[in-house]
């Protein structure tokens, strides 16, 4: 529902996804899952263009997901995406291997 109705008016899924963050706050699993669900819809025409990603990081906000975990699920979707994978597991690159293990 907030991907259709930001293909149609780009005002009114801001408030659509305001209202599902409401409902859902305090499931952030279903919230990022739903954002993926997003990434796969916009990128399932083979092109990202400017306007979904502007989309996909308007809701990300909306929906409190943080910048770290919004570039762990584009890295899913769009291959050009650099990831850091110390970032990906919350580690320091500083850190002993020993202590990254464990996370």
């Amino acid at each position: 529902m907030v991907f259709y109705l930001a293909r149609k008016d780009v005002a009114g899924f801001e408030i659509c996804a305001n209202k599902v963050n409401k409902m859902l706050y305090s499931n952030n699993k279903v919230l990022e899952d739903l954002l993926e669900g997003f990434l796969h819809i916009a990128t399932s025409d083979g092109i990202h263009d400017t306007l979904e990603n502007q989309f996909i990081e308007t809701v990300a906000k909306i929906f409190k997901i943080s910048h770290n975990k919004l570039n762990v699920l584009k890295s899913r979707y769009l291959p050009n995406e650099i990831i850091d994978l110390f970032m990906v597991l919350g580690a320091n690159p500083n850190w002993d291997i020993s202590v990254i293990k464990k996370k």
